[in-house]
């Protein structure tokens, strides 16, 4: 397995259903639902510990996708600023350069940079298809809001301890925080 966490954002760290009327949103291609949704998950702690397996050699990559249909190019160039914009916001540590928002449907083994890492997703075909592509990775999927940090947690409870750099003491006052 690579050294790989990779995120799918919608109903995995971003409350999209949540939001009011996202769908009729949608239809009419207004983007505002990506904008205003609210993290799924503490995005605090999950960026805490995101950064943490950084510290530890890990790539953290998005891979999302737009809306389903046949959207608009403006609405497709508006849903990509909307996602961009809100992980800058609650996810600062993940570089944009590794966030790929692509046509929705795309499997997302596919597009990944990372194919051995560990793929979080809330869709259960998506899971499906990164363990049938991916010999060395694995999916996970999400069911609540606690499985991409507990999960996390035991990523970097799993890995060698010695020489953790400093914020590894941030990460372990922020996991006693959440529990």
């Amino acid at each position: 397995m690579s050294k790989a966490i990779v995120l799918d954002m919608d109903g995995t760290i971003a409350s999209l259903y949540s939001v009011k009327g996202w769908l009729d949103y949608l239809i009419a291609e207004d983007a505002t639902p990506y904008a205003v949704a609210e993290p799924y998950g503490d995005s605090k702690a999950i960026n805490a510990a995101l950064a943490t397996l950084q510290s530890m050699g890990y790539v953290v990559e998005v891979v999302s996708w737009l809306s389903k249909g046949k959207p608009s190019k403006a609405f497709n160039a508006a849903v990509r600023k909307a996602k961009l914009d809100w992980l800058s916001n609650y996810y600062p540590c993940i570089d944009p350069s590794n966030v790929h928002v692509v046509a929705h449907g795309t499997n997302k083994w596919r597009v990944s940079n990372n194919k051995g890492g560990v793929l979080f997703d809330d869709e259960q075909d998506n899971i499906d298809n990164w363990n049938k592509h991916s010999n060395s990775g694995i999916g996970i999927q999400v069911t609540n809001s606690d499985t991409v940090l507990s999960t996390l947690y035991q990523i970097i409870d799993a890995s060698p301890q010695s020489g953790l750099p400093a914020c590894f003491a941030s990460w372990k006052e922020t996991k006693a925080l959440a529990a």
